[in-house]
């Protein structure tokens, strides 16, 4: 009785060859697997600010709707609180976030050092920023002209242009010695 082989070398030699030739004439290949879109990193620690509201034209109401914007980009809103007579306000404003693999921005929030504005009811913009230091509690007691009808007030300030961060390629290096 004659054994035939057929997993012999040269036999997988040529049905790798058959293989890929009908890949390239047909011109389709398997499909690379692509990396899942990558989440937004975790937050870091805030920025958090609390402080005072006090309107030049008299005593403020609570429920008031106070905006941080840093860069032209509201980043973080809360509603004023009253207790007693005063009306105050907590803010947690989170760090800026970039995606890890396309390098766009995936959540809005502060850089250290960014100066923030304050606008109250979409419209007035507070005499007082801040500078934005993740992970510190900083009070800031705001004053604005008017509150949320009437005149107008400080016109929302313009954006100063920040670099984008650039994608950058990382080979590896192969040092001979």
């Amino acid at each position: 009785m004659t054994t035939i082989r057929f997993m012999t070398p040269a036999f997988r030699l040529f049905v790798a060859i058959l293989v890929m030739r009908g890949v390239v004439l047909s011109g389709r290949a398997a499909a690379a697997p692509t990396p899942a879109a990558a989440a937004c990193p975790p937050p870091g620690a805030p920025s958090s600010l609390w402080g005072y509201v006090t309107p030049n034209s008299g005593p403020a109401p609570s429920g008031l709707r106070l905006a941080a914007w840093i860069n032209g980009v509201e980043v973080a809103s809360t509603t004023t609180q009253a207790s007693g007579t005063a009306v105050y306000y907590l803010l947690d404003i989170p760090p800026r976030a970039y995606d890890p693999i396309t390098r766009q921005v995936c959540r809005q929030g502060g850089a250290s050092g960014e100066t923030i504005y304050f606008v109250l009811c979409d419209a007035f913009t507070a005499n007082e920023t801040a500078i934005w230091n993740g992970g510190s509690l900083v009070q800031r007691n705001l004053t604005v002209a008017r509150l949320c009808s009437g005149a107008t007030n400080t016109p929302m300030p313009t954006s100063t242009p920040t670099a984008t961060p650039q994608p950058r390629l990382y080979l590896p290096m192969i040092v001979r010695r």
